[in-house]
């Protein structure tokens, strides 16, 4: 099983752009990471970018499917932003959500490591299954029951408790065990700013039609936001595809959209 990469990128109605994501792979295993900075005063899209380059270098220390080598590269990660809220001026409150995908296609598994609400999904046989949850309060009050609806579209669905920099960090991080993978599977990482925009029912639908994942991100970044006014927010999707029967490794910014007005 070969593994094909793509990754797009819009700013949206930002001054700047706090998403960041990359990957390190070969034929047939891989580190695929997508973070999302915040912490005003330009220092969102420092911390996102910081958390992909340590996340990554750890893999690439270690080029390991296991959880050692995803904890490592968080340790790596908070202590980049530590430093950082330490020396740059105003940086106190420097931070970002992180999804970071592991994948071997030789052993035929993944893991993954997630916090804040950037997410992880696998599509097989083109249906869409959310591997993350989302660290916000809003979801935890839709987990109990007090609350009826989605996140999606909800106004305080950024209250965030879990983040790179967080004291606590939720047990449910880490994926539990390994999970099997297959030909044609793919997974798809991307910010909140764009699964807010984008629903499940879209991601399979324009699946459905493509023959590569630069294709299908083409789809969906052509459809799934409001396109006639432009994204609201940071949009980043990064797509992973196994046995891709057209091979492709593509990353890329979308044009700017113009701004409400």
């Amino acid at each position: 099983m070969r593994i094909a990469v793509a990754a797009l990128t819009e700013r949206g109605d930002r001054v700047v752009n706090e998403d960041a994501a990359s990957f390190l792979a070969n034929d047939d295993k891989g580190c695929f990471i997508l973070a999302d900075g915040a912490g005003g005063h330009g220092f969102g899209d420092i911390a996102a970018k910081a958390v992909v380059k340590e996340m990554l270098g750890a893999f690439s220390a270690q080029p390991l499917t296991s959880k050692e080598v995803l904890q490592r590269g968080l340790g790596l990660a908070r202590s980049s932003l530590d430093r950082e809220r330490r020396v740059q001026p105003g940086a106190n409150r420097m931070d970002s959500t992180v999804a970071c995908l592991l994948v071997d296609t030789t052993e035929r598994k993944a893991l993954w490591l997630q916090l804040g609400d950037s997410r992880i999904y696998l599509f097989r046989n083109q249906r869409a299954h959310l591997l993350t949850r989302d660290h916000s309060v809003l979801q935890s009050v839709i987990d109990a029951g007090l609350h009826r609806g989605s996140v999606r579209g909800a106004p305080d669905r950024n209250r965030l408790y879990a983040s790179v920099c967080a004291e606590d960090i939720p047990a449910d991080m880490l994926s539990a065990e390994p999970i099997g993978v297959e030909e044609g599977d793919m997974f798809l990482l991307c910010s909140d700013g764009f699964w807010d925009a984008v629903d499940e029912q879209l991601m399979e639908s324009c699946l459905r039609q493509s023959q590569n994942p630069r294709d299908w991100l083409e789809r969906l970044f052509g459809k799934g936001g409001p396109v006639s006014c432009g994204w609201g927010d940071n949009a980043t999707a990064l797509a992973v595809w196994l046995g891709c029967k057209d091979e492709t490794t593509f990353f890329g910014t979308r044009p700017e959209v113009t701004e409400r007005a």
